[in-house]
């Protein structure tokens, strides 16, 4: 079957919502609103542009500190809720929750939720769990990885922060450790996927163990489980910060190295992102002028310096730069920022800044592009960006409300004005909110800010590299159907299509069948159709006998017309017949009369007909009537049951043939 595409595309931008998402900046959709807190947003693409939002929820118990728990919910690619209204218990522990992480197996789906547990009267705990899609627990017991054990054991009086990763094979968690005697460090848990442990209960101490800040992990996206992990050394201004590589089994492959060395120290705010040839570090430092400025430097995989060892300024602007958020694509890392600089509308404007991860070389405008120059109060942007390089990035105005903008792959805005997502009364608690890609929809989900102090209820909008709608139209002619978009079309027609992402394709579809008509002459057989190309079929001899559009058979036999292009198909099989006289007496002579007749003719034989068959097809090559045997000089044959045509008259005596072309005129 060969089909023929003309193929149009028509882009329209415009706001516009998918069926279930909705993005009402008055009434977003909400995640939890159930009694007392929800705070701490955690959210998890799920593999079909869909997404999980985990938050602590503390409605048992209810007093917003000892009784923190973890709640989950699920929404599919079209912003319908999977699990039931209000959010899915996915923990609950006699003791609170203080800190907890999730991550999910690409390959299965299945999900880690790790989490720290205290209660004054409880030692700490560090505990994994494994569930699957529906929030379940696939182990039947919690893995209990690490507890505190005072002034005795390992030392450890608290266990606070938390980061896990999954390594392609196993996983690697990382906790920050307060020791008896103040001093603080991290310890490395490994397991596997079954939940067993890989090394000593309690992990191992890994890095610098004095005062040390938040730590996290990084994969190192080649063959081995190898980690990165990084953190700051000391939570003060001036502070520096560390990165090592470490093996499956928890040996050091190189570092720890002191990523801020040549700096100024750390304004506090230090953050690190691995790709497959090793891992950035952004911070904030003092610049030159001692004023707050935003750096980014990278260490390839072997743990030697890239970019020629140069500490690239993603902004050295006049004022503070600070609480950045760091992404990538497979080209770029992407920095978007707080900016103080002069000139600005209230506390501070929203920047951003593209990176090119093989040079180090700024790609925007020098020193940022401005995103929002908005009335706000200490923003905390998030940026996401989409496979053609674009760039979201949101902001909390105390105006304007939550918002988000986009930007092209050179920098420029692509919207005259901002998405609003919500209004100001409904703005995040600080950076109590995160916006992710998850397929083909860009989703952020947010702990609103409480009038009373902290963060209440949960709710989650649609910012999509589709807040534009995509409108696409298709036209289409193939032969006897069409399969686009997991639909098989069998009739002409014009059909609208709607797609994940805001993609509507209106199809207009002409099918088109092979024309097999052809009439039947005597011996010649002729196609009909117009605009084909035709073969000719010996049914009998499963054999091509002709080419073209008309065919003279010069055997009796039955015969198919094929056409082979621009659709192909076949007819059924006809019968025709090629007489051969070739009678033994030379004084034979068979007459048919009338003809033209009408309903009747008569046959007649110099020599009498002896056990005659008589055979009548039409035009087409059907027989219609058959009559047997017949004798005599005279045969009379009343055809009052045939239409008016030309019919083939085929008389067979013995092994010899004659055919006689009639018409009937009824």
């Amino acid at each position: 079957m060969k089909t023929t595409i003309l193929f149009t595309l028509i882009v329209f931008a415009q706001l516009a919502l998918n069926a279930q998402w909705t993005n009402d900046p008055d009434n977003p959709m909400v995640v939890s609103n159930e009694t007392c807190w929800q705070n701490h947003v955690t959210t998890l693409a799920d593999g079909n542009s869909g997404i999980y939002v985990f938050w602590l929820d503390s409605r048992t118990g209810c007093d917003g500190t000892n009784s923190n728990d973890v709640y989950g919910q699920h929404y599919n690619q079209d912003g319908m809720t999977v699990w039931e209204e209000g959010g899915r218990e996915i923990l609950n522990y006699p003791t609170s929750i203080n800190v907890f992480t999730v991550v999910r197996n690409p390959t299965n789906g299945d999900l880690i939720i790790g989490s720290s547990t205290s209660q004054s009267e409880s030692p700490d705990s560090l505990r994994f769990r494994k569930i699957n899609t529906e929030g379940l627990p696939i182990w039947q017991q919690d893995l209990l990885a690490m507890t505190s054990a005072g002034c005795q054991g390992t030392y450890i009086l608290y266990i606070t922060n938390l980061s896990l990763l999954f390594d392609g094979s196993d996983y690697a968690a990382v906790a920050t450790t307060t020791y008896c005697g103040g001093s603080n460090g991290n310890r490395i848990v490994r397991f596997t996927a079954n939940g067993d442990l890989i090394g000593p209960y309690d992990g191992e101490p890994e890095g610098n163990q004095n005062y040390l800040g938040s730590p996290g992990l990084a994969r190192t996206y080649d063959s081995s489980q190898d980690i990165y992990l990084f953190y700051s050394n000391g939570n003060g201004a001036g502070a520096h910060g560390s990165c090592l590589r470490l093996n499956a089994v928890g040996d050091t492959i190189w570092g720890p190295l002191d990523v801020l060395e040549g700096t100024n120290g750390l304004n506090y705010q230090f953050e690190c992102m691995s790709d497959e040839n090793g891992i950035a570090i952004v911070f904030v430092s003092n610049g030159a002028n001692g004023t707050q400025d935003l750096f980014i430097r990278k260490l390839s995989s072997n743990g030697t310096w890239a970019w020629n060892g140069n500490i690239v300024s993603v902004c050295g602007a006049e004022g503070a730069q600070s609480k950045f958020h760091l992404t990538q694509d497979d080209t770029y890392y992407y920095v978007c920022w707080s900016d103080g600089r002069p000139g600005i509308i209230g506390y501070a404007a929203i920047y951003a800044q593209r990176i090119d991860k093989s040079t180090g070389a700024i790609e925007w405008t020098y020193d940022g592009v401005e995103v929002f120059n908005q009335n706000t109060y200490i923003p905390y942007p998030a940026c996401v960006v989409v496979e053609d390089g674009s760039l979201y990035v949101t902001n909390e105005s105390t105006v304007v409300g939550f918002n988000a903008m986009k930007l092209n792959p050179d920098g420029t805005l692509a919207w005259t004005d901002p998405t609003v997502i919500a209004n100001a009364q409904l703005n995040p608690f600080y950076d109590d909110y995160e916006m992710i890609l998850t397929g083909a929809n860009i989703v952020v989900a947010w702990a609103k800010s409480n009038p009373a102090g902290g963060a209440d209820n949960i709710y989650i909008a649609r910012v999509s590299p589709n807040t534009t709608t995509t409108y696409i139209t298709e036209n289409a002619e193939a032969c006897d159907s069409y399969i686009a978009y997991g639909q098989t079309f069998d009739q002409s027609g014009v059909y609208e299509i709607t797609l994940p992402g805001d993609t509507v394709v209106t199809l207009t579809l002409n099918i088109v069948n092979a024309d097999l008509t052809f009439t039947v002459n005597g011996n010649i057989l002729t196609a009909t159709g117009v605009g084909q190309s035709f073969q000719w079929f010996d049914c009998g001899n499963d054999i091509t006998v002709g080419n073209g559009a008309t065919f003279t058979a010069s055997e009796t036999g039955d015969y198919a017309l094929v056409v082979i292009s621009p659709c192909t198909g076949i007819s059924e099989c006809v019968h025709v017949i090629v007489a051969h006289v070739e009678s033994e007496s030379a004084n034979q002579k068979i007459n048919l009369f009338p003809n033209p007749g009408s309903g009747t003719f008569t046959l007649s034989n110099s020599i009498p007909f002896k056990n005659v068959q008589l055979s009548i097809y039409n035009s087409n090559g059907t027989l219609v009537k058959k009559l047997t045997p017949l004798n005599g000089s005279i045969i009379v044959c009343d055809n009052a049951d045939l239409s008016s045509g030309i019919y083939q008259i085929v008389i067979h005596q013995e092994e010899e043939s004659q055919c006689i072309t009639w018409m009937n005129q009824r």
